[in-house]
């Protein structure tokens, strides 16, 4: 909606670059920085990852006004969201390692 009906925000776009910016820092981040054994911490950090790269193209987009730019930015998004995917499977695996249970449903682990 935003980029298509034209919707623009009327904040600073410098404010809405660095929001987006520590939204997807974040998410990344999330296994060093916020590790807290919760799942709504979880929710809302990855729900925050998501609405920051959203603000950060945003951003982005309006600073630089450049078609090539947000392109560039969009294909970085996904290599983020890829990322992000590495991180919790690595995060998963690391967790049924450390389970002392010999027969589990969710890994299919089998001891």
């Amino acid at each position: 909606m935003y980029f298509f009906l034209r919707l623009s925000f009327e904040l600073d776009n410098f404010l809405v670059f660095w929001v987006g910016f520590i939204g997807v820092s974040c998410g990344l981040l999330q296994y060093h920085l916020f590790n807290w054994g919760k799942n709504s911490v979880h929710l809302a950090v990855n729900t925050f990852f998501v609405f920051g790269v959203f603000l950060l193209l945003v951003g982005v987009d309006a600073i630089t006004q450049n078609v090539t730019t947000d392109l560039y930015l969009i294909a970085l998004s996904i290599f983020w969201l890829f990322t992000r995917i590495l991180l919790s499977q690595q995060d998963h695996r690391r967790i049924c390692t450390a389970c002392s249970v010999e027969e589990c449903e969710f890994c299919g682990k089998k001891v």
